[in-house]
């Protein structure tokens, strides 16, 4: 007979993760799923996680916390949602987030949706599987200056031939540097650099995109409770591609449709500036 500390029923969102702590926990876990599949909602999910105060937010110098989380939720609700449920969700959200992350992470999709641009239309391609894993690291070599990296690898590829799936990405690494309200003379100074490599992604043919890399500087001068603030996108001036597709083109309806794909791209943020100033009330 087989002897189990916790049972827990159903193997979603929530059952799949509450299994997974108790047996890391040195729990014996029994998990029941009267589907044929586990996932419940992941099945019909967006993919999407909305998480405030995470380590990828401090990453790229955004501030924000569980306490605008909940504000945002009950102002887009307009009031109706559940206060307690909503606190207990933005609460857990970004722990949640750093579990997964610190985790490594497999999917498996029955049928992939792909874009096709001849047909200008979302088509299903057939059973893909994805394994990868991300790592970051924040570092603080000394008061006021925050060094963080993160990276994460992933690839993924159709069940049936082992074929790469067009457009997923396998390698984005992001780093940066931040000086945090460091004194200088009558001012404070917060300024940050943050870098962002995007590695080759497949594409349909046998073709590989570009490596994209790219850089953007802020720096903020505030004294008292004026503020002078500088962004500069693409601080290196690089012309990178943001997407790279190939397909046959047909630019012109009244001729032959082109048989011979060819490569097309979009084109990446350029250098530019702004310049903002602010004031405390």
């Amino acid at each position: 007979m087989h002897v189990h500390d916790l049972l827990v029923l159903g193997a979603g969102t929530a059952g799949l993760p509450a299994a997974i702590f108790a047996a890391r926990r040195g729990l014996r876990v029994l998990l029941v799923e009267k589907l044929d599949r586990v996932g419940g909602t992941l099945h019909v999910a967006q993919g999407q996680l909305a998480a405030a105060g995470t380590s990828l937010q401090r990453e790229r110098g955004i501030e924000d916390s569980p306490e605008l989380h909940f504000a945002d939720v009950m102002r887009i609700s307009r009031g109706t949602a559940n206060e307690e449920m909503v606190r207990l969700a933005v609460g857990a959200a970004a722990g949640t987030i750093e579990w997964l992350r610190a985790a490594g992470f497999a999917t498996l999709v029955t049928d992939e949706i792909v874009f096709d641009h001849v047909a200008a239309r979302y088509v299903a391609t057939g059973s893909t599987r994805r394994v990868g894993v991300d790592a970051g690291v924040s570092l603080r070599p000394v008061p006021l200056l925050r060094i963080d990296a993160d990276l994460t690898w992933a690839d993924g590829v159709y069940v049936a031939t082992g074929e790469a799936i067009p457009y997923a990405p396998r390698l984005l690494v992001v780093g940066g540097a931040y000086a945090e309200r460091l004194p200088v003379g009558p001012v404070l100074l917060t300024a940050g650099l943050r870098g962002v490599v995007l590695g080759p992604r497949p594409l349909p043919g046998g073709f590989a995109s570009h490596t994209a890399v790219s850089a953007d500087l802020t720096t903020t001068v505030t004294h008292g409770p004026w503020g002078l603030t500088l962004d500069i996108d693409n601080v290196l001036g690089n012309q990178w591609r943001d997407g790279e597709f190939v397909f046959a083109s047909r630019w012109d309806l009244d001729e032959p449709a082109a048989e011979l794909p060819v490569r097309h791209f979009t084109a990446g943020t350029p250098l530019a500036a702004r310049l903002a100033v602010s004031r405390r009330f």
